[in-house]
């Protein structure tokens, strides 16, 4: 499974309060330096695409689930 989000929306999100209290990363503009210069890993056989850009968590894990299940 591949989640794939604009870069926009990216960049929105990794400043997000909290972020820095889990101590994940929270520079925007380091997520658009890395989003430009590297390539989105595509792994090899079947996979699932998922566009969470305008996804809640709640709705992408939903379709998350369901993927997992009709293949399961």
């Amino acid at each position: 499974m591949r989640l794939i989000c604009q870069t926009d929306e990216l960049a929105r999100r990794v400043v997000s309060p909290g972020r820095r209290a889990r101590l994940k990363w929270v520079d925007a503009d380091g997520v658009r330096s890395f989003v430009a210069s590297h390539e989105l890993l595509t792994p090899d056989g079947t996979r699932f695409d998922l566009d969470v850009t305008s996804l809640s968590p709640t709705d992408s894990a939903r379709l998350i689930l369901d993927q997992v299940a009709a293949v399961a």
